[in-house]
């Protein structure tokens, strides 16, 4: 288990992040074109029902690399998310798995481009969603760390207060309609998981 503090940046401007944090010598640890299964597990709040709560499979590939993650989301803090990530041998064969294992979860599948940079204590990424803007998000180890080198840097965009929703829920933060791109991998989400 692990405590992932990372600041998460909506709308920026990738050549602008790319020459900022190259100027504070960043390496490019790599490119990658991610295809991802999200599951979101369905069951009643834990704790006070004053705080929020959420919890979610990820199965994640590069085509090289594979991993299932379990996040948790605690709050809507920077630092409420613990991340409990094992590699896989088989990105297909695990998505199968979980949705064996938790078939009345919410199940969402996208492909994502992502750049991966080393800054010290932090690692920094420039993501790119499909419909979406450019996103970064700043991972370090505290969130008054990752808050200030975001100052440092300079770099226009919004701080997203909670990224920790379903994916249908993100896209309509941002005023795009996901059932769209859901649609558009169906055929997919059917191979894989048989469904």
């Amino acid at each position: 288990m692990a405590k992932e503090i990372e600041l998460p940046v909506y709308g920026v401007d990738p050549e602008e992040v790319r020459k900022r944090i190259m100027g504070m010598g960043a390496e490019l640890l790599g490119k990658h074109q991610f295809r991802r299964f999200n599951f979101q597990i369905k069951e009643p709040l834990k704790g006070s029902s004053n705080e929020y709560y959420t919890k979610w499979i990820r199965i994640r590939t590069d085509g090289s690399k594979s991993t299932v993650t379990l996040k948790e989301q605690r709050g809507k803090g920077i630092e409420g998310r613990l991340e409990y990530e094992v590699e896989v041998s088989d990105f297909e064969k695990a998505a199968g798995i979980v949705h064996r294992l938790i078939p009345d979860a919410s199940v969402d599948y996208f492909e994502n481009y992502r750049e991966e940079y080393s800054l010290g204590e932090f690692t920094v990424e420039i993501d790119k969603f499909p419909m979406l803007e450019y996103s970064m998000e700043i991972e370090g180890p505290s969130k008054e760390a990752v808050e200030s080198l975001y100052a440092k840097m300079r770099v226009k965009g919004e701080i997203e207060a909670n990224k920790s929703v379903p994916t249908e829920e993100y896209y309509r933060m941002h005023g795009k309609d996901y059932s769209k791109l859901q649609e558009s991998y169906s055929k997919i989400i059917s191979a894989l998981l048989g469904s």
